[in-house]
């Protein structure tokens, strides 16, 4: 699997190659950013590569028994056209239009500057191509023209059967008004999610209810590189 080792990208890996390798299928992992810490829990047996480690470099040969693999799993479309090579079944999955002018590091626009060029071949290229959405699909699936079908994230909802639903109880922990609707976002706070948007609409919704919270969670660096960016 060829991935991205942050934000959703990075979860969604994490979470398809915990839960196969426990069915006892092997995976080798190269993540294009991110680092050996991201990664937790670890997984026993599966090894991580991050491209942008110099002292990683030694592992990336393992790409060289790359016709040893029944299939080859890509969140880019970059490589794509590299595998093809091999004739092996490639699955691209594609969370969405890379769009480098909304990246904040030079780095990050660089990257994305290259997926976009090869966004057109590598989606072609795929053996199968994946959505996540259906709003993801309409809008490259007509354009390129591809057999496409649409797979949803989705959670573990064995994970929270314990949980007990008492919104006003954890209201009260949060100290939050347990009459107050509150509207909840969960993500990077980044253009590419346009989190603006959902912050001036909410602006709509407190005038109608004025009993209203709005509540963003993302990760404190992201806040700081978004708010000065």
């Amino acid at each position: 699997m060829v991935s991205g080792g942050r934000g959703g990208v990075y979860r969604f890996t994490y979470e398809i190659v915990s839960r196969l390798s426990k069915k006892g299928y092997k995976f080798f992992v190269a993540f294009i950013t991110g680092n050996k810490d991201s990664v937790y829990p670890s997984l026993k047996n599966v090894p991580f590569v991050f491209m942008n480690d110099p002292k990683q470099w030694r592992k990336i040969a393992k790409f060289s028994r790359i016709k040893k693999f029944d299939i080859i799993h890509s969140n880019f479309a970059t490589p794509v056209p590299f595998f093809a090579t091999t004739r092996k079944p490639i699955i691209f999955t594609c969370h969405g239009l890379p769009q480098p002018w909304l990246e904040i590091g030079l780095k990050e626009k660089c990257l994305f500057t290259i997926e976009k060029l090869a966004f057109p071949i590598g989606v072609k290229k795929a053996t199968k191509v994946v959505f996540v959405s259906k709003f993801v699909q309409s809008q490259i699936a007509s354009t390129y023209n591809i057999c496409s079908q649409v797979i949803y994230h989705g959670i573990d909802l064995a994970i929270y059967q314990s949980i007990k639903a008492d919104k006003a109880e954890y209201k009260k922990i949060f100290g939050i008004n347990p009459k107050e609707k509150v509207v909840l976002y969960i993500g990077r706070l980044h253009s590419c999610k346009d989190p603006l948007t959902l912050v001036k609409s909410f602006g709509t919704v407190a005038k109608k209810h004025n009993k209203s919270r709005l509540v963003l969670v993302a990760k404190e660096s992201y806040v700081h590189k978004y708010l000065s960016g």
